[in-house]
Parts: structure tokens; C-alpha cells; sequence
């Protein structure tokens, strides 16, 4: 099972499908902690599965970055938040934007 935190938060683009996939590949039980996995197995397969896609971590940065600079060209209310910055995906965000305003001193 994939949880928070786990040795495969370490790579972008292997979300919970790709751990259940590498977990099955390892013969491992999906349930089993992967704090007890030889990393050196892990790492394995995942040079083999990631080979094509070596680039995947500065492209990913590269699309958030390219998302978030387009919100803020544009003047979305996540753009001018993010300009501001101030929380934009949060439930409480009037409380976070009064705690955000302190921390960065705006008036």
C-alpha cells in the first residue's frame, strides 16, 4: 500500500499506480513497508523504468512553472495569490492569508 512519506516519494512521476506496478514486478506484498526494502532492488528498477524518461523531473518543474506564470499573466485569483503569496489550495484560506500577510509583513 502506498502511503505519505514513503521511499517512492523521493521520485516525481511515480505516483500510487506506478508503486503498486514496481511493488508487483518485486514480488512484495503491497502492504509491506517499504523501509524494509534493499534499496538497492528498488533503485534497480527504477533506472530500468524510468530509462527514456530521464528528463521527467525537470519537466515537470518546468510545466508547474509554466502553469503558475501563465495564472499570473493572466490575472486569475490564483495568479494574484500566488503574486502575492498567499495559500491558494486551502479550505481556510482568509485565516491562512491573515497568517500569510504577518509572515511576509505586507500592510
Amino acid at each position: 500500500m502506498y502511503r505519505k512519506g514513503d521511499y517512492f516519494d523521493k521520485f516525481k512521476g511515480v505516483g500510487i499506480n506506478k508503486v503498486r506496478l514496481i511493488k508487483d514486478e518485486l514480488g512484495l506484498n503491497r502492504k509491506f513497508w517499504d523501509r524494509d526494502v534493499v534499496e538497492r532492488e528498488v533503485l534497480e528498477y527504477i533506472d530500468y523504468f524510468m530509462l527514456g524518461r530521464k528528463d521527467i523531473n525537470e519537466w515537470l518543474d518546468m510545466e508547474i512553472s509554466k502553469n503558475i506564470s501563465k495564472k499570473v499573466k493572466i490575472k486569475s485569483y490564483q495568479g494574484i495569490r500566488y503574486s502575492k503569496g498567499y495559500p491558494i489550495y486551502c479550505q481556510n484560506v482568509r485565516n491562512n492569508g491573515i497568517i500569510a500577510k504577518k509572515l511576509n509583513n505586507i500592510k
